[in-house]
């Protein structure tokens, strides 16, 4: 994803690490992607394409989520999230 910076066209890499200090839970809240939520979409990130059509159907699902009934347990994990400093 990029960033544009007004009308200069200038753009910047948004990246979004994984953090190594962040901690599975047993609640519930914890969505693995290898349980089919994203298709079982494998494939090679790097690759630009395959990145791309794995953020679509991850921000598909995270909206799906948001408008149904898990719409509590994101609000709830993004509470502790900014709460916590995003760790556990």
């Amino acid at each position: 994803m990029f960033h544009s910076f007004g009308v200069t066209s200038i753009t910047q890499p948004v990246e979004l690490p994984l953090a190594a200090q962040c901690k599975t839970t047993n609640d519930g809240r914890t969505i693995e992607f290898t349980n089919g939520i994203l298709d079982g979409i494998t494939g090679d990130l790097s690759d630009v394409d395959q990145r791309m059509e794995f953020v679509y159907k991850a921000a598909t699902r995270f909206d799906e989520m948001l408008r149904g009934s898990e719409r509590n347990m994101i609000t709830e994990s993004l509470e502790e999230i900014a709460s916590n400093g995003g760790v556990k």
